[in-house]
């Protein structure tokens, strides 16, 4: 069998390496670091931009994506864009497409935090950010669940009303109880 494997290559320098890598390790001919994500190889690099795009694929961040934004840097700058700046980029894309929904605000912030974090700089403002992206989300939360109960309480209202109409034109209705309340009463059509 050990005639049809592969042998793994240092992602970087192209070596042969004698051991099948399953873990971070150091290349013995570059040097450089060796990661594993999935049973593949990868540079640094590599990892760190397949980490990001992991945990953005969410909100249809993809290679092609990501390739363009730092294809777009790279043009702006001069020079090949970072990844950070590139991820840097797209989450603040992300901000402007998404600034209605206050979920997939938090995230983003709570992401930008990671990211400047990383980089070892201050979070603090990015997860303020994030929390009140939560803090309207909650608000939004409350005002639907009240909607809802005022919705309900209107077709109690109606249904009240169309029992009582029954009743006065001498139509006996097929009433049961709510579980809410057994009070009420609920007109059952069928």
């Amino acid at each position: 069998m050990r005639f049809f494997q592969r042998k793994s290559k240092c992602p970087t320098c192209n070596s042969e390496l004698i051991d099948k890598q399953t873990r971070k390790q150091k290349c013995p001919h570059c040097g450089n670091e060796i990661l594993v994500r999935s049973g593949k190889l990868l540079t640094e690099d590599e990892a760190l931009t397949l980490d990001w795009l992991v945990r953005l694929e969410g909100f249809g961040v993809t290679r092609y994506t990501f390739v363009q934004s730092r294809d777009r840097l790279t043009d702006k700058f001069g020079k090949r864009a970072s990844i950070n700046d590139t991820i840097w980029g797209i989450l603040n894309q992300l901000v402007g497409k998404y600034g209605a929904d206050n979920s997939a605000l938090e995230q983003i912030y709570r992401n930008m935090s990671s990211l400047v974090a990383s980089e070892g700089k201050d979070p603090t403002p990015y997860l303020a950010e994030a929390e009140k992206a939560r803090q309207r989300q909650i608000q939004e939360t409350q005002s639907i669940s009240t909607s809802l109960e005022e919705f309900s309480s209107e077709i109690d209202r109606i249904l009240y009303s169309m029992v009582t109409k029954q009743v006065k034109k001498g139509i006996q209705p097929i009433l049961r109880p709510t579980r809410r309340n057994q009070k009420q009463i609920r007109l059952i059509t069928y």
